[in-house]
């Protein structure tokens, strides 16, 4: 019996370097759209996104290849990481867009711990993705023009008590439950029109779950025949020690 239990929570509580991929999933709708060009008010009329449009980003990524990025002068109480690898799906009304790995993305994440904001402290975690495009055919959710296009996406959580966060460290990353305002921005620039549109979202849904790896996978899949195995030849023991008994 205590080998099946050591087996069972060896399958339930596996320990794999594998195992440290994490999903951010957030879901909302749209509520803010804006632009500006060149500094003035700008129409932002679309086809594909509006206001009250559901939206869900979702981003995959390894805290175990992300890099210390500190840009600038460093701050005590905020760290950056790059986040090498990070595949996004983010779907707004009727636009999507998806961006992986690739020369022109970057994937990043903002750790912010008793950071002094005015009168406020403020600890955070803000997960960013960003990609250039130089004379794209891709369909974009606003007419923005032909030239060098910026597209950003984040989610952010700030908590304005000071208390969601001890450190600065990717690998400290708090339950969603602890901030108190969580938002999502979605953002087109155009750098030689100089045209810029943003949706922001509100958030209904926010979740960080670790997702198995192919090698835990398997490890749990050997696990659990080692399960059965186990069961197997406890249930034969235990015939064997019936039969005696009525012998």
């Amino acid at each position: 019996m205590h080998e099946l239990l050591a087996v069972t929570a060896a399958v339930l509580f596996p320990v794999s370097a594998d195992a440290a991929v994490q999903v951010l999933t957030v879901t909302g709708h749209i509520n803010y759209i804006g632009a500006v060009q060149r500094g003035q008010p700008a129409s932002a009329p679309s086809e594909l996104i509006a206001l009250g449009d559901t939206y869900t980003l979702t981003a995959r990524f390894d805290p175990a290849v992300a890099q210390p990025d500190q840009v600038g002068v460093p701050d005590p109480t905020t760290s950056i990481y790059d986040l090498p690898g990070a595949t996004i799906l983010f779907r707004a009304g009727s636009y999507s867009t998806t961006l992986s790995a690739g020369l022109n993305l970057r994937s990043w994440a903002q750790f912010f711990n008793d950071t002094v904001s005015g009168s406020r402290v403020v600890d955070g975690q803000v997960f960013g993705f960003h990609n250039f495009y130089v004379g794209s055919s891709k369909e974009f959710p606003f007419s923005i023009g032909q030239g060098t296009i910026f597209e950003a996406i984040s989610a952010q959580a700030f908590d304005y008590t000071g208390t969601a966060r001890v450190n600065i460290l990717i690998s400290d990353i708090q339950p969603y439950s602890k901030f108190g305002s969580k938002g999502i921005s979605y953002s087109l620039r155009n750098y030689d029109t100089g045209y810029f549109a943003e949706v922001h979202g509100n958030v209904t849904d926010i979740s960080l779950a670790s997702v198995p790896e192919p090698a835990t996978w398997t490890l749990m899949i050997m696990g659990f025949g080692a399960i059965a195995a186990a069961t197997r030849q406890r249930r034969a023991k235990l015939r064997v020690t019936e039969k005696r008994l009525t012998a």
